[in-house]
């Protein structure tokens, strides 16, 4: 997936003001601004998107490649932070995300990992410390939290254990000090703590 998202971001970097907008057939390059900046993008007639985009902040620079299909995202999008750097990348389908992706910080470092199915989160989502370790894993299934969860102090020991059922707690939660002490157990039932 490394390699994949990093051919993503040579090919985003080689992209100017549109003279690289490779327009189908029956399309034509349009402009649309936007709150943010503006948009190169390939259209037909009635403007429906169709074909490769590039998107800009107001100064010109670059804010996301990627390209249309029917009007949808569709396929592989990078988007960039104000300084150059990348933000997130991933895939779409139909519009929605769909497969893995990952975000960074302005410096470059990896701040989250998630797998979408359709436009929902799907499996392990893995939340990161600027130094890279890992300050929360929560397990999501069809777009609502749905097994283990475990929020991380950052020198790597466990805060908070618990599991989420249906997107919401459900049993034991276990919350702990700076040390690793347990400082208290929580037990839910239909996400309400209940008395032991």
């Amino acid at each position: 997936m490394i390699a994949r998202l990093a051919s993503l971001v040579l090919a985003a970097a080689a992209c100017t003001h549109g003279q690289d907008l490779r327009c189908p057939a029956g399309t034509s390059p349009l402009r649309v601004n936007d709150p943010a900046g503006y948009v190169l993008a390939c259209g037909d007639a009635s403007g429906l998107r169709e074909g490769p985009a590039i998107e800009r902040f107001g100064d010109g620079a670059l804010r996301a490649t990627g390209s249309y299909r029917h009007g949808l995202r569709e396929g592989d999008w990078v988007v960039f932070h104000p300084n150059g750097s990348k933000r997130e990348a991933g895939r779409y389908r139909d519009g929605a995300r769909d497969g893995a992706w990952v975000e960074w910080n302005e410096r470059g470092d990896t701040v989250l990992e998630v797998t979408w199915r359709r436009g929902r989160r799907e499996g392990m989502q893995v939340r990161r410390f600027d130094d890279g370790g890992p300050a929360e894993t929560t397990t999501w299934r069809d777009g609502k939290r749905d097994g283990p969860s475990t929020v991380f102090l950052p020198d790597g020991k466990p805060a908070v254990t618990g599991t989420y059922r249906d997107d919401v707690p459900e049993g034991e939660w276990i919350y702990r000090d700076d040390d690793g002490s347990v400082v208290k157990k929580v037990r839910f039932q239909d996400g309400e703590p209940v008395e032991r």
